[in-house]
């Protein structure tokens, strides 16, 4: 089938990959909810395209803009990051929980103050790294011209985020540890 099938069909294939890659990760429900949300997101985000740039247009977010990738980055994230809840769960009912707290106002996470830190910290890493490939070639233009000062600046920074990691105690097993 592919995408050499009708629009339905192509919907219906994308979705089915998805669903089993969520089985080739495991037997289990929420692996199966996790290739689902993907699969829905993905056929959702084709079938309202359109719609979603004349909507975000209006609000002044123009495809192809700063604010348009922004703003997109972070609603993919999140959206992937409600997923992920079914991957890292141990059963369905869990996940389930899990995402009501979420939404309740309650301490879901259950984090110390400095790994919300990093947490909020990674989500800006990640946006500002969308920035940068965006504007690649301005920021090389400008590199060129750096001095050993500015290398040092970034050197400082990155060395601080790596021991705030280090000092937090954040950790655990690699995610595919088990396979």
């Amino acid at each position: 089938g592919g995408n050499r099938v009708g629009v339905g069909r192509w919907y219906s294939n994308l979705f089915i990959t998805f669903l089993v890659s969520g089985l080739w990760h495991g037997a289990n429900w929420t692996f199966v909810a996790w290739g689902a949300l993907h699969g829905s997101y993905l056929v959702l985000a084709i079938l309202t395209g359109p719609g979603r740039d004349r909507l975000l247009g209006g609000l002044g977010l123009v495809r192809g803009s700063a604010a348009r990738r922004c703003f997109d980055v972070v609603v993919t994230f999140h959206l992937a990051l409600l997923a992920w809840v079914f991957f890292r769960a141990p059963d369905f009912d869990s996940a389930l929980y899990f995402i009501g707290n979420l939404f309740s106002g309650s301490n879901a996470f259950g984090l110390p103050l400095i790994q919300m830190s990093i947490v909020a910290l990674c989500v800006l890493l990640h946006v500002a790294e969308r920035a940068i490939r965006t504007n690649l070639p301005q920021i090389q233009a400008r590199l060129a011209r750096a001095t050993w000062g500015d290398a040092f600046q970034g050197a400082g920074l990155g060395t601080l985020v790596a021991l705030s990691i280090v000092v937090s105690g954040v950790g655990g097993d690699l995610i595919y540890f088990q396979f």
